[in-house]
């Protein structure tokens, strides 16, 4: 149904059809920034991560606003988790949107439990959202810092960038500032060095 592709200055959500050499605008070059509205009229602050869900909602990492927007099958934008324009501590067991992000880099949607993996960069920990509940949870990281060996939930980031979940529920953790890439099988169980 296309690829989705998040433009060069960080502010537009663009469609590609394969096969084309067109595309078409699904989200930002508006001035708005509430919710509810058409995503063509959303003005993005700095868009980093990018994923879609099997019904057909968008979710991007609207970064700088500190908040992960939705974008609905019918154009319309809301916000998904964090709350956009504050930054904040992670709470967790809450609904989404009433939690805080830290300069969320990326998104991930994992199909086998319909849920969104946000990598909560500034508060160092990897949080899921189940879609279907809208509850927030850390499944992996804690604070600053360099471990291994431990709990998931309770090792320390550097500057987590990206997440990628096996269908079967492994997290791998794309460690930025520490060079490296950890894994944990779950978030209670030990991480372990993947790569770097």
């Amino acid at each position: 149904d296309g690829n989705f592709l998040v433009s060069i200055d960080n502010v537009l959500v663009s469609k590609f059809t394969p096969g084309s050499k067109t595309a078409s605008l699904v989200a930002g070059l508006g001035a708005s920034t509430a919710d509810g509205i058409q995503a063509t009229s959303a003005q993005f602050s700095f868009l980093s991560g990018l994923a879609t869900d099997t019904v057909g909602n968008i979710y991007v990492a609207d970064r700088s606003r500190n908040c992960v927007r939705r974008i609905g099958v019918n154009g319309v934008m809301n916000t998904y988790a964090g709350t956009c324009g504050t930054s904040g501590a992670a709470v967790d067991n809450v609904a989404a949107t009433s939690s805080f992000l830290y300069y969320p880099l990326n998104v991930f949607y994992h199909t086998a439990t319909n849920s969104q993996y946000i990598v909560d960069t500034g508060n160092y920990r990897i949080r899921m959202d189940n879609v279907a509940t809208n509850i927030i949870t850390t499944v992996m990281g804690s604070t600053l810092g360099n471990t291994i060996g431990v709990a998931a939930t309770s090792v320390a980031l550097f500057a987590p960038n990206d997440v990628w979940v096996s269908p079967s529920g492994v997290i791998f953790v794309a460690d930025r500032g520490n060079y490296r890439v950890v894994r944990a099988n779950s978030p209670s169980a030990l991480v372990t060095l993947f790569a770097g």
